[in-house]
């Protein structure tokens, strides 16, 4: 991959080299702190990830993993993070690693099932299964290595979905949409509140509605690529 800020020939002369691989897959713009251009490669069951600054310079190359099916990369616009979802034939893993520097841990690692929600500067809000069998749960878990995760609704049937969620004003709780997803049943269709540190047990805030959108300033995970292989 080659980047130039010119449009004149000859190109590549001008050109500043960012990664070289027998076949890239993506290539994106992402508007993190700072902003960084993202591009992936694969190798069999080899997935990588490199990261340079917008004009190709400062390359790096972030993530070099087994992953043989990526869900999707996530950031918060203008946090210097970036949140890797990737699976294989053990369970789903949530990966963590800067935008701009080859730094990254496991956040959590073969769980049967993630999903992740919504993420700020400290903490990252998801549902999940540990175990195949286990009825989903809501979570937080810090962005810190070897953190360990803080259940916040276990209140989950089996055909319900927690479909989104936002932090308060405050940052202090999460208020979040839960639906029923297999029968598609109005009467199963809730909006609940929870503190983020799970000391409280969660509050049911309407019944029969969903949340669309909060009007406050909020992070919003974004998700900015997904491999469906």
């Amino acid at each position: 991959i080659y980047t130039t800020s010119t449009l004149t020939r000859p190109v590549l002369d001008q050109a500043i080299e960012v990664a070289e691989e027998e076949a890239f897959m993506e290539i994106m713009f992402v508007e993190t702190d700072p902003p960084r251009l993202l591009a992936t490669a694969r190798d069999g069951d080899e997935w990588k990830l490199y990261s340079a600054d917008r004009d190709g310079s400062a390359a790096v190359e972030l993530v070099a993993i087994d992953a043989p099916f990526i869900s999707g990369i996530y950031y918060v616009e203008g946090d210097g993070r970036l949140l890797i979802h990737h699976s294989d034939e053990d369970g789903d893993t949530f990966y963590i690693t800067s935008v701009d520097e080859e730094d990254g841990y496991e956040l959590l690692e073969e769980w049967a099932y993630l999903e992740p929600l919504t993420m700020n500067e400290d903490l990252l809000i998801f549902t999940g299964r540990e175990d195949s069998d286990d009825d989903p749960v809501l979570c937080t878990i810090s962005l810190e290595e070897d953190a360990e995760e803080v259940e916040l609704d276990d209140d989950i049937d089996e055909e319900q979905r927690v479909t989104n969620a936002f932090f308060t004003s405050n940052g202090r709780d999460i208020i979040y949409s839960v639906r029923d997803v297999i029968f598609l049943d109005l009467d199963n269709l809730e909006v609940r509140q929870v503190p983020v540190d799970g000391e409280e047990s969660p509050d049911r805030v309407f019944d029969e509605v969903e949340l669309l959108d909060v009007q406050w300033d909020t992070p919003r995970l974004r998700r900015i690529s997904s491999f469906m292989e």
